[in-house]
Formats: C-alpha cells, structure tokens, sequence
C-alpha cells in the first residue's frame, strides 16, 4: 500500500489503520473491489464532513450545544438556576 495514495490527515489518533483492519477483517471492501485505505478514508471524510455540517446547522439556527449537552439552547436563553429554590 503506497501511503502516496493516502490524501487524508487522520486527527483522530489511528483511527484510519483502525478502519483499515476492520474493513479488511470482515471482507468489507469486496462488493465494491474497492482497496481498505481507500473506503477508510472515504470513511474519515464522511465523519469530517457530517461535524461541518452539523458546525454550520448549529450555527445556522444559532444553538449553542456542549458535549453531552442534551438540549440545544439559543445562545440568548440559560437554564433555569436549579441550586434556588
């Protein structure tokens, strides 16, 4: 495998070699006879591209969301202070 055919930085830490070897221990890539480094990074890409996505929707109907925050919340209201009674 030629690593100049590899056009995607992986931030996430291995994650591509991950892919790579589940893809390739579960004969993933034979339907499409497609190389593992190949739907691995198509994989990584799709991921990148859905954060965009959901960056600009949050943006788009201004919501303010944290991780693990189960409630989107325009960026002018706050929950209710639940330390008063």
């Amino acid at each position: 495998m030629n690593d100049a055919n590899k056009t995607y930085v992986d931030p996430h830490g291995g994650l591509r070699k991950r892919l790579e070897a589940l893809l390739n221990e579960e004969s993933a890539e034979n339907n499409s006879d497609t190389p593992d480094f190949i739907l691995a990074n198509y994989l990584i890409s799709s991921l990148k591209n859905f954060d965009m996505a959901v960056k600009r929707r949050d943006a788009w109907y201004d919501v303010n969301l944290e991780p693990a925050n189960a409630h989107f919340l325009p960026s002018h209201y706050s929950l209710p202070d639940k330390s008063k009674p």
